[in-house]
């Protein structure tokens, strides 16, 4: 999949998750199922280095990504690039940093 790909896939989703904005600030969350359908798109693998099965897009990319979301609600639009943007702070080159992502239990949702 290509960043370009990526961001259609949640241009996609808009419409039902600008449709349960109103209902995501009552819960004062994103619904899940709109976090599951985000998940779907492989968005929070966006900063994943390929070497452990992530797609490593660039950071004017994820911009989009947000700018795309936002549009149809700031609060999930902000929780999903929070969520993505944490997958990317694992990156610095170090013995350590491998074991983190070969681990199946951070915010890589499939």
């Amino acid at each position: 999949m290509t960043a370009e790909a990526l961001v259609a896939a949640l241009r996609e989703l808009t419409p039902s998750i600008a449709a349960s904005a109103g209902e995501t600030e009552r819960q004062r969350k994103p619904l899940d199922a709109n976090i599951r359908a985000i998940a779907a798109t492989g968005a929070f693998r966006f900063f994943v280095p390929r070497h452990f099965g992530g797609f490593e897009y660039p950071l004017d990319t994820f911009v989009d990504v947000g700018l795309v979301l936002g549009e149809a609600c700031a609060s999930t639009a902000w929780v999903t690039t929070f969520c993505m943007e944490h997958n990317w702070m694992p990156v610095a080159p170090t013995r350590r940093s491998g074991s983190a992502w070969r681990r199946a239990d951070w915010m890589r949702q499939n």
